[in-house]
């Protein structure tokens, strides 16, 4: 009786038990007591042992919890609550639904429930312009105003697509494609009135297209005076040797004149006919990439209350001037002005004249008693900034630079006036001279440089048709001073620092 009652005990003892919290021995990995529930093998009870042997089969039967879950029910990513409320945490919720929920400026469009930028759009530009018709253009992700690809919306005096990817002015006549810049108002010329020359053209047959040229300059002002005028006309010259009658462009034109292929073409005058080419009376000439050379008594241009501006341009080996202006107004660029006769550039009257990144050398001879390199005269406002005026020659007067008694201001910065002969070549009374290399008019103790004849070989390598290239680690460099407004790269393009106040080598060219 005493086994049966024993039993009786032990079977009340394991109902009771079944009720209770599990064990602080469970785990979720399954032990050897959980094999032993598992398997329904009962273990014998004897007498004086019942509490140690009924010790391990209850303490496994309570791994099971009061929701019933199985091992493989914890490891199926479902969290199980009290409540018996499932929910999912492998699919997070959307993004965005559309646009409007994307708040991030660098991606604010929605595809696939994600904020995305524009280049991960079906259709970049579409998607751009859906959203500001002002910046239609993808470009490295961000809607911007223009890009190198898509110009679209630079039109008018803003015809060019800036660093910065918004539409801006252009400042050189590349930027316009095949006509040319009108540097007043920032605009392309139309590529409606381009006309082409072509010397080795069929003169009878030409009409000024790029299929049939015209073979003379002059034919094509005498297209522009069966138009209007000042409708912006471009004139491209193809290179090669031009022999013409003086040229004198239409009064109250608006043109451009420049290189047809890229290579400068030669211009001069018929022997003994006057200068190579005359602007005149309210005319806007651009001149690019072209040479007025080898005029055999007169000058290579000559204005007269016009303006002009003549870029990346040659006027060599004239009997006079290289170019004389009065009442005019000139800009003059990465320009060579070359073993003129009559001295290299002269201006006189109302006006101002421009030098920038320009070389005036080996102008004038010694029987020239007047100037060499530059003149300025009779009220005209003279600026020279990074050039170089050096081997100029006088017989007595100063042969890099004169600014007459009425001469108007003078300022002269970053630049290089030295001459041979042991004879000062700067005589400009009333001129103004920062961080130069002169050979006259510096002062101990302010930004100049006092030079001599001798620096023009130390300074420079040997000359190359009027170009002295500038030799590294002289005195010239850090003598300059970059402002803002000051050009971007010197005469071959080379990169000048482009930051305010800074130190840059002094003259046309930086090795």
């Amino acid at each position: 009786m005493t086994r049966a009652h024993l039993h009786i005990v032990s079977v009340a003892t394991l109902f009771m038990l079944a009720g209770c919290p599990g064990s602080s021995v469970d785990t979720e990995s399954g032990s050897a007591s959980d094999s032993a529930s598992s398997s329904g093998t009962t273990a014998e009870v004897t007498d004086g042992s019942a509490t140690n042997t009924m010790t391990e089969p209850v303490t496994t039967t309570m791994t099971s919890n009061p929701t019933g879950m199985t091992d493989s029910d914890s490891d199926s990513g479902t969290t199980v609550n009290p409540t018996g409320d499932t929910s999912s945490t492998t699919n997070p919720p959307p993004e965005c639904t559309g646009d409007g929920d994307c708040g991030d400026a660098a991606k604010p469009f929605c595809v696939d429930q994600m904020c995305v930028a524009c280049d991960q759009t079906a259709d970049p530009g579409v998607a751009c312009a859906g959203k500001d018709a002002a910046a239609p253009v993808c470009s490295e992700g961000t809607c911007v105003e223009c890009s190198v690809d898509d110009k679209t919306l630079c039109q008018g005096n803003k015809p060019v697509c800036g660093a910065d990817n918004v539409c801006t002015a252009c400042t050189e006549h590349s930027e316009c494609g095949d006509t040319a810049c009108n540097l007043m108002t920032g605009a392309c010329f139309g590529p409606e009135y381009v006309i082409y020359v072509d010397r080795l053209a069929a003169c009878e047959a030409g009409d000024g297209t790029m299929a049939a040229p015209f073979c003379k300059i002059s034919q094509a002002f005498e297209k522009m005076l069966g138009d209007d005028v000042a409708l912006g006309w471009t004139i491209k010259i193809k290179s090669g040797n031009y022999v013409e009658d003086p040229l004198v462009v239409p009064e109250g034109a608006l043109v451009a004149m420049s290189s047809w292929d890229g290579m400068q073409p030669k211009i001069r005058a018929t022997p003994g006919s006057g200068p190579t080419l005359s602007v005149a009376n309210a005319t806007n000439l651009y001149i690019d990439n072209l040479a007025f050379n080898l005029n055999d008594e007169s000058n290579g241009v000559v204005c007269a209350s016009a303006k002009v501006w003549i870029d990346n341009s040659r006027m060599a080996s004239n009997a006079n001037q290289g170019y004389e202006s009065t009442d005019c107004d000139t800009w003059i660029r990465k320009s060579v002005i070359f073993k003129n006769g009559g001295g290299g550039i002269a201006s006189y009257g109302a006006g101002g004249t421009w030098i920038t990144n320009s070389f005036v050398t080996g102008n004038g001879t010694q029987n020239l008693d007047e100037y060499g390199g530059i003149r300025s005269a009779q009220g005209n406002e003279m600026h020279v900034n990074f050039s170089t005026v050096v081997n100029n020659l006088t017989a007595t007067g100063p042969s890099s630079l004169q600014c007459t008694a009425d001469a108007g201001p003078s300022e002269i910065r970053n630049s290089v006036l030295i001459a041979f002969g042991g004879i000062s070549s700067v005589d400009c009374a009333g001129g103004t001279f920062s961080n130069s290399a002169l050979d006259e008019g510096a002062i101990e103790g302010d930004t100049n440089l006092v030079a001599t004849a001798m620096d023009i070989m130390n300074f420079f390598n040997m000359p190359a048709n009027g170009v002295y290239t500038a030799k590294p680690d002289t005195a010239l460099k850090d003598l300059a001073l970059w402002v803002t407004g000051d050009p971007a790269t010197d005469f071959d393009g080379t990169a000048r620092v482009t930051t305010d106040q800074s130190p840059e080598f002094a003259g046309a060219d930086k090795p």
